[in-house]
């Protein structure tokens, strides 16, 4: 899954111009897809400011797909770790745990919130 692997500077450098033509594509065909909008946050979400990383970019896109998806749980753990990104952890940790009500063997969204702990109650 190339939206996966966007999370490392090498892949995501490697795999970039492919995720945006398939976020690209899939949007044409359909602009209500939340899985589009998904895709699209990441390369801001992950990269560094240097390489076009920002946080508020990937925020707009996970909106939509949150807008379109409510029980989108990507969307949800994706907009979660913004939030963890900006500082907002009580957001990140309502997001998170959204997330885990939906798909209680999210594990990465019970590791984020293990991580916080007590921070952002």
């Amino acid at each position: 899954d190339l939206g996966l692997m966007i999370r490392t500077n090498f892949q995501g450098k490697k795999y970039a111009k492919k995720m945006d033509a398939a976020k690209d594509m899939a949007l044409k065909l359909d602009r209500n897809n939340p899985n589009a909008h998904v895709t699209g946050s990441k390369k801001f979400l992950f990269a560094t400011k240097r390489r076009g990383g920002n946080v508020e970019k990937a925020m707009v896109h996970l909106n939509i797909a949150l807008d379109l998806d409510a029980n989108h749980e990507m969307a949800l753990f994706l907009r979660g770790t913004a939030h963890e990104k900006l500082g907002n952890l009580k957001a990140a940790r309502r997001d998170w745990m959204r997330a885990i009500e939906i798909n209680p063997s999210l594990k990465p969204a019970k590791d984020k919130l293990e991580q916080l702990g007590d921070q952002g109650l």
